[in-house]
């Protein structure tokens, strides 16, 4: 997600994580700009989730596109705060812990389909997706 604030114009980074520790990697990616923090133990920023941050400033959110990155629980919330702030634009890259990498051994599996194959899944049905390395 640091990359992609890095590409974006006047970008505000909503980062969460267990401690303040752990966003330090923010840091040394150089990123810069606005930034809005939650840690759960309370030692950097909002104390708790992300998703009570992206509440919190629900208000604030009115037109902002958003590009979310994380486990299935948290795009749904964090997605349906951003839809009721009345965003034009959210995009989720969905985390999932994986063991072979290729989907071959069902670890990934969401619903049945493979998630390292839904890129060429979700284009066939006509979603649209963020480019993969394959779309040259």
């Amino acid at each position: 997600m640091v990359f992609a604030a890095l590409q974006a114009k006047n970008p505000v980074l909503f980062a969460g994580a267990r401690s303040s520790r752990e966003l330090q990697i923010i840091e040394l990616l150089g990123y810069k700009g606005a930034l809005e923090v939650s840690t759960q133990d309370g030692s950097s920023g909002y104390r708790g989730l992300v998703t009570g941050l992206l509440e919190r400033e629900r208000g604030a959110l009115e037109g902002y596109a958003f590009i979310n990155c994380g486990p299935e629980l948290f795009l749904a919330k964090a997605c349906s705060i951003q839809k009721q702030a009345g965003s034009p634009s959210i995009r989720c890259l969905m985390e999932r812990y994986m063991k072979c990498g290729v989907g071959l051994c069902g670890s990934c599996s969401l619903e049945g389909t493979a998630s390292v194959w839904m890129v060429p899944a979700l284009k066939r049905y006509g979603w649209k997706v963020f480019p993969t390395l394959d779309d040259s």
